[in-house]
């Protein structure tokens, strides 16, 4: 009799296990067969492309005639989005020069040139804006 309760518990630690392991192998595959979610590119929209100032827009009317026509270079831009990527220009340029590696790396870049030109371009955006407030 002792041979049989020493088997049965043995098979009774067994179904134990058993019923604890089923469980967490099935949390644990069901968590497998989850779908990954992936991000996916969204084709640029026409608005995007077409935010950029544009200054002069060529238009061929018959072989060997080109015709030029002004277009407003400052349509849709306000003076407080002007400040704000001047402002966002000098931090970065602060930014970049408080690290000396990094000052370093983008001098020999021409990164500095860059951010001035930007700069300089944006300012007389804001100019050009200011006069065109004045004259409304």
């Amino acid at each position: 009799m002792k041979t049989f309760a020493v088997i049965y518990g043995s098979q009774r630690r067994d179904m134990k296990n058993l019923l604890l392991a089923l469980p967490l192998l099935a949390c644990s595959v069901y968590a497998q067969e989850q779908p990954v979610r992936t991000l996916t590119a969204q084709p640029a929209t026409k608005q995007a492309a077409t935010s950029q100032p544009v200054r002069l827009q060529k238009i061929q009317q018959a072989p060997g005639t080109i015709i030029t026509q002004e277009t407003d270079s400052l349509a849709g831009e306000t003076i407080a989005h002007c400040d704000a990527v001047i402002a966002a220009i000098d931090h970065k340029v602060a930014y970049i020069r408080s690290d000396q590696s990094k000052a370093e790396s983008a001098e020999a870049n021409g990164w500095f040139d860059q951010m001035a030109r930007n700069r300089a371009a944006y300012v007389a955006r804001r100019e050009a804006l200011l006069q065109r407030e004045q004259n409304h």
